[in-house]
């Protein structure tokens, strides 16, 4: 029972960390963040005032059994087509950045 009192503990504390959403704005610079994985990917949308980012919108997926062979190349382009796709609504017609971060295999 201790382990378990520990562990809700610290998801409590790391809910604490998540940051909040702001309302999407179309005058603001976007920037579009995706990652992916071998095991799925997350998009991220925010945008910049003042001089700093705020997170509007997230997104997130794991393969399916047949993503799940395609190649590393087709991955990547599918995984922003998908980010562009979920997006749409708050990107369409406006100039945004696009980051994209391959994440390392993980290991268990």
């Amino acid at each position: 029972m201790d382990t378990h009192n520990q562990l809700i503990k610290q998801i409590k504390n790391h809910a604490k960390e998540i940051p909040c959403l702001h309302l999407a704005f179309s005058s603001v610079f976007k920037i579009v963040e995706t990652y992916v994985s071998d095991i799925g990917y997350n998009d991220i949308l925010k945008q910049i005032i003042n001089n700093q980012e705020q997170l509007v919108k997230y997104t997130s997926g794991s393969w399916n059994h047949a993503q799940l062979n395609y190649l590393t190349i087709k991955k990547e382009i599918l995984v922003i087509m998908l980010c562009i796709q979920n997006f749409q609504s708050d990107i369409l017609n406006q100039n945004f950045l696009l980051e994209y971060i391959v994440l390392p295999p993980i290991l268990f």
